[in-house]
């Protein structure tokens, strides 16, 4: 793949690149899971086949403003239909609407039970309100809300920056509806996401002029976005956790699903298992492969990175350093500091993904990836110095 692609007359040697860091990922993956149990192996073929997508839609796709518009509408059109979906749910569910679900069971993620209400979609999440209301966090027919979030970060910011282009209020209506659809999820990682890439667009606009004439300036900005953030953050969660601590006869339904235990509701939480698995790279600095995401595991971790490093130990580790650090430069900062709002958007969309995966993701989601090469895409097309045509 990698040969026809050198050879092939749309693909240049960032792309080249960029599919040799996620060869090499694959490859350490590989080798760690052949140490310790082969089995692993097979596990990193499934999780690695997304990657798969990259390289097709950029061999498949040309560069134009058709091309490219396809792209970033097909998203957008799921975005509506699936927050309509939710947001008609949320009714049903708010106000106790007859309506029957029924349960299904999941096969390949060993017959997991999801409460299903057909052509409204799933409703596994729930809260409860003191006056023994129910509230539901939004999935459509995700597994659960944290990914469905994920999901309507591309819509929510892309559609946002389709109005600032064009002024056009079918624009506008595809955002408020969708951002409805990512405020009933109710998902701190989501959220985050999303606060993290709004601040990385404004500070990028703002240091627009500096980042383009000092290197140095261009790599300074994602820090301070990084301490902002993590100011941001702590208030957020000491908010929820203030609110988990509140009288209960004092807090409203709204209160009650923002809450967060503050035990388990962390800047990194427990779950992610990070102090298990560095003392699992210190033992084993080269990881364990993937073999120990089938089944119950203390070194499984819903944090993509934790996830990565304890699969690949060092080495891996420094390819997703080295990964996303070529992302930013080749692709990130072009765009973010470009004046086109669509290239902007996108680029913030693929961040906003890229931190919630931090809480829930392993950096290989099919949708990731596509937003990726369509990323790369709208890139290629600036370099072009052409514009995005849009109906």
């Amino acid at each position: 793949m990698l040969v026809i692609l050198g050879r092939y007359y749309r693909v240049v040697g960032k792309e080249i690149r960029i599919l040799i860091l996620y060869l090499l990922l694959f490859t350490i993956t590989c080798l760690s899971s052949l140490i310790f149990d082969p089995l692993g192996v097979v596990q990193t073929i499934k999780v690695f086949w997304p990657c798969v997508i990259l390289p097709l839609i950029l061999l498949k796709m040309r560069p134009n403003e058709t091309n490219i518009n396809l792209l970033l509408k097909i998203p957008l059109t799921l975005g509506v239909i699936f927050s309509l979906q939710s947001i008609a749910l949320f009714i049903v569910i708010f106000f106790d609407l007859p309506l029957e679900p029924h349960y299904i069971f999941l096969e390949k993620l060993q017959n997991m039970p999801e409460l299903s209400y057909g052509i409204l979609g799933y409703a596994n999440a729930y809260q409860y309100g003191f006056d023994g209301s129910r509230i539901l966090r939004a999935q459509s027919w995700f597994i659960e809300p944290s990914k469905f979030a994920a999901f309507l970060l591309f819509p929510v910011l892309v559609s946002f920056g389709y109005y600032l282009r064009t002024r056009r209020r079918k624009y506008l209506r595809i955002f408020l509806v969708c951002i409805i659809g990512f405020l009933i999820t109710f998902s701190m990682a989501g959220f985050f996401g999303l606060i993290f890439a709004v601040l990385f667009v404004i500070l990028m606009r703002l240091f627009k002029k500096s980042i383009n004439s000092n290197i140095l300036m261009r790599y300074f900005v994602p820090v301070i976005v990084c301490g902002l953030f993590f100011v941001v953050a702590v208030s957020v969660l000491n908010y929820s956790n203030q609110l988990y601590e509140n009288t209960i006869g004092s807090q409203s339904r709204i209160e009650k699903v923002l809450s967060r235990d503050p035990g388990s509701q962390k800047i990194l939480r427990d779950a992610s298992n990070l102090n298990i698995t560095v003392d699992t790279i210190k033992q084993y600095p080269f990881g364990v492969g993937l073999a120990h995401t089938l089944g119950e595991s203390k070194l499984t971790s819903p944090n993509a990175l934790v996830y990565w490093v304890a699969a690949g130990g060092v080495a891996a580790f420094c390819i997703l350093i080295l990964l996303y650090l070529s992302l930013y430069y080749f692709y990130l900062s072009p765009l973010l500091t470009s004046n086109n709002s669509v290239y902007w958007s996108v680029a913030a969309a693929f961040i906003g993904m890229t931190v919630q995966g931090l809480s829930y993701g392993t950096w290989m989601d099919p949708f990731y990836m596509y937003v990726l090469a369509v990323m790369i895409l709208c890139n290629n097309l600036w370099k072009n110095q052409k514009r995005i045509k849009i109906d």
